[in-house]
């Protein structure tokens, strides 16, 4: 496959596995799974972005690059990301999780920031869509996308064979 084909194949996978399955978790009510899925997405976009595997470097490279400002890399990769994915908690006080309340969105409450759920997932899709529209006119970052997609490839279906699988 040449390097044009992976990358729109990337873009259709992240499209339709990792921004569709974020939303699938928010209209399913997993609100938690939602905020995972998110902090995991970040850090997928952020491999691909580097070309090589995420670390926390890399990943607040990636949300000071591409995220709006209010939000703040350390505390995010510490707090929500690290938080989430290895103890299922928001580490330290950096965040207050909410959904469905867009008027508390970046607010403080006693010194922690509001998230809300729907503002973060629309947050990361725009994050997503600038670096698309980035990774279609810079090759540096057209050779790290397909050199992790070489290295890793990505998640997607596969058509068996009628009669495989049981």
């Amino acid at each position: 496959m040449e390097d044009k084909d992976i990358i729109n194949y990337v873009k259709r996978q992240i499209e339709d596995w990792v921004v569709g399955d974020i939303h699938r978790a928010i209209e399913g009510g997993s609100k938690v799974g939602a905020f995972i899925l998110t902090a995991c997405a970040i850090d997928y976009l952020a491999s691909f972005w580097s070309g090589t595997a995420s670390n926390a470097r890399k990943y607040k490279a990636f949300v000071a690059d591409f995220f709006d400002e209010h939000y703040e890399p350390e505390d995010l990769y510490r707090s929500l990301r690290c938080g989430l994915v290895h103890n299922y908690t928001i580490k330290g006080s950096a965040y207050l999780l909410v959904d469905a309340k867009p008027e508390l969105h970046f607010q403080k409450a006693d010194g922690v920031t509001i998230l809300n759920l729907e503002d973060f997932a629309e947050d990361f899709r725009k994050a997503k869509d600038a670096y698309f529209e980035r990774l279609d006119m810079d090759p540096t970052l057209q050779h790290n996308l397909a050199r992790r997609y070489k290295r890793v490839g990505i998640l997607g279906l596969i058509q068996l064979e009628s009669g495989m699988g049981g």
